[in-house]
């Protein structure tokens, strides 16, 4: 599940098949039913291996809080059946329209959130997609930053460019994406926070900083600082403000 602005809420969805054995069967899936919603991304379902991957369907479901006879009531507003389990999600208006970038194994996507029609499509190589950011450079054009493991890729009209691993930095695992100010966002690995500025679909470092290398447990940032939470471990305290 992910939150949307207005009362809305993003649901991904999986339907399974029906059992192929003649014996005990699980009640019918509905694609449309909030029953059959696993909000953890786990199994709705034990199913025989031989069959647990045939007809396995994912949907995005946009939902919305409606008042109705002075209940609340959630109602879907729109579905969409998308080829593979998206793992990350980010929403914003760019030049008035409201849209959802999401991400999946190989492949990362631009979705108006109206009516759910994908506007731009990414292909990523070498592994699946762990966060994602959309955002726009000073024109105005939409741009997709794109998280990995071990990298973080900038997706503009017709293009799919490496960020970050830095050649004077080298290797990096990355924990966070955030937004920073108009054109910019920020990249937090567990050695460095990276920050960028968007401008004619390109992506301009703009400052690095140092982390003591202890695990990253939360990330925020700001045009003006940013706060890091660290665990215990290497004995540093469990809040840090860099």
């Amino acid at each position: 599940t992910w939150p949307l602005p207005e009362n809305q809420v993003l649901l991904l969805v999986r339907s399974l098949p029906a059992s192929p054995t003649g014996g005990t069967k699980s009640p019918p899936l509905n694609a449309s039913s909030p029953k059959v919603i696993d909000a953890r991304g786990g199994t709705l379902a034990e199913r025989p291996a031989a069959y647990a991957d045939v007809a396995t369907r994912w949907w995005l479901q946009v939902w919305y809080v409606d008042r109705d006879h002075k209940e609340l009531r959630p109602r879907v507003r729109g579905k969409l059946q998308v080829e593979s389990k998206v793992t990350c999600v980010s929403a914003g208006n760019i030049g008035g329209t409201n849209l959802l970038l999401c991400g999946a194994e190989h492949h990362a996507e631009v979705l108006d959130m109206e009516t759910l029609h994908s506007t731009t499509r990414w292909e990523v190589p070498n592994g699946s997609l762990k966060h994602v950011l959309l955002c726009h450079d000073d024109a105005g054009n939409v741009c997709g930053i794109l998280g990995q493991d071990n990298a973080v890729l900038l997706a503009t009209q017709g293009n799919v460019s490496k960020v970050l691993p830095h050649q004077a930095f080298g290797h990096i695992t990355v924990v966070a994406l955030k937004p920073v100010g108009a054109h910019g966002f920020a990249v937090c690995s567990r050695h460095h926070v990276y920050a960028f500025e968007v401008s004619r679909s390109h992506a301009e470092l703009k400052a690095v900083v140092e982390l003591p290398g202890a695990k990253v447990e939360h990330f925020f940032s700001s045009p003006y600082e940013f706060f890091v939470v660290l665990g215990r471990e290497r004995s540093h305290k469990p809040r840090t403000i860099c």
